[in-house]
């Protein structure tokens, strides 16, 4: 059976050992321990805050990721807005240069950089899980296929992933009336490139300003946090 051991018992057996009976247990935890110069309060208080402050590292921790992940987004969508910006540059100098006759060789340097532009565009809106993306390369993949044979006639292959491959040569040779009427502003074709490469464009653009004003915010979060640690020294 155990033994209750009470105050009185404690300051009988201190008085016994030639202590001071004034002693309190409240006293003793609050003395200097034999390892150090805090006391066993300020001790428990130490291990409080670092266990504070190993929290408030593990939401800094969780913060600076998210901002990672945001930076990346934001460079992704910059990206993407200047390569839908590219794209409908260059359609309005080919569109442009074929109003104006050119055709054949005239045109190579043109439509080559618009099949660059289109393919670049393919490709990042394939790899990004924006909804509006998904559906605009839906769009732009739809385009090239529907004008597929119009397109092969004058030397641009449609790939079954959408994207276009130049033939420089069938294009030389091409009749100027068939790339009249697949790149000139009368077509249909250029046209639907434009207006979703705009579209594009205007998405991208939004989501920059968003991933922005979410990196910002994050980051003045950071700097409080960061604040707070440099004042506990």
């Amino acid at each position: 059976m155990g033994i209750r051991v009470t105050t009185q018992m404690l300051g009988y057996s201190r008085r016994r050992a030639g202590l001071d009976s004034g002693s309190s247990l409240a006293k003793y935890i609050n003395q200097p321990g034999t390892t150090g110069s805090q006391s066993y309060i300020n001790s428990l208080g130490k291990n409080s805050l670092a266990g504070k402050d190993r929290l408030s590292a593990s939401r800094f921790s969780a913060l600076q990721k998210n901002n990672t992940a945001t930076r990346y987004e934001k460079s992704r969508y910059e990206k993407m807005e200047k390569a839908a910006k590219k794209l409908t540059q260059q359609t309005a100098a080919l569109s442009e240069k074929v109003d104006e006759g050119g055709v054949g060789t005239d045109i190579a340097d043109q439509v080559a950089g618009f099949v660059a532009a289109f393919n670049e565009n393919l490709n990042n809106l394939k790899q990004s899980t924006d909804i509006l993306d998904k559906y605009y390369h839906q769009s732009i993949k739809e385009t090239g296929q529907q004008n597929k044979y119009a397109l092969e006639e004058i030397g641009i292959t449609v790939g079954s992933n959408g994207l276009l491959t130049l033939d420089k040569e069938k294009l030389a040779g091409a009749d100027a009336e068939k790339v009249k009427a697949v790149f000139g502003s009368k077509g249909d074709f250029l046209k639907r490139i434009s207006y979703v490469s705009s579209r594009i464009e205007d998405n991208a653009a939004a989501n920059v300003e968003s991933a922005s004003s979410r990196y910002n915010s994050r980051g003045d979060i950071m700097n409080s946090y960061l604040s707070s640690f440099n004042r506990r020294g």
